[in-house]
């Protein structure tokens, strides 16, 4: 059964079912289903509806494979949406470290791991006291008109 063919096969299912399908790949237990939306429908019925064989099998299977696919497709751009959004961070990070933001340094050493491989604390406090005294040269050569 080609993909037109399932999708028309949930078309034709009645709504009750097609709640039922829905309700399912939510999570919902058949008892959870036969109890929350039908009034007249053992658990029973529902259990037997997604059997083999069973009114709402193939569809809940086609419906199930379309959903992990536009999940996938969506964290995929998800995923490009965040690297984007990390590269113009990042960017923005760069321009505060040239206009001599300490925390933006620090913040990007953090975020290269870089901190976390100085293990000793003084060597630590040695490496901001020097981001610091670079930093304070770099705004006074551009007080002096100084290019660095």
């Amino acid at each position: 059964m080609n993909d037109s063919e399932q999708s028309s096969s949930y078309d034709l299912l009645t709504s009750s079912q097609q709640t039922a399908i829905d309700l399912r790949l939510l999570g919902m237990t058949y008892r959870q289903i036969s109890e929350s939306v039908f009034v007249n429908v053992g658990e029973h019925t529902v259990r037997t509806w997604f059997m083999e064989g069973g009114a709402c099998h193939s569809a809940f299977g086609w419906k199930k494979e379309a959903r992990t696919k536009e999940r996938k497709e969506i964290m995929d751009g998800l995923g490009d949406l965040l690297m984007d959004m990390s590269l113009e961070a990042l960017s923005t990070l760069r321009e505060a470290i040239k206009k001599g933001s300490v925390p933006a340094s620090i913040k990007l050493l953090e975020l290269t791991r870089i901190g976390q491989m100085v293990d000793d604390q003084s060597r630590a406090d040695e490496g901001i006291l020097l981001l610091r005294e670079i930093i304070a040269k770099r705004r006074q050569d551009a007080r002096d008109g100084i290019a660095t």
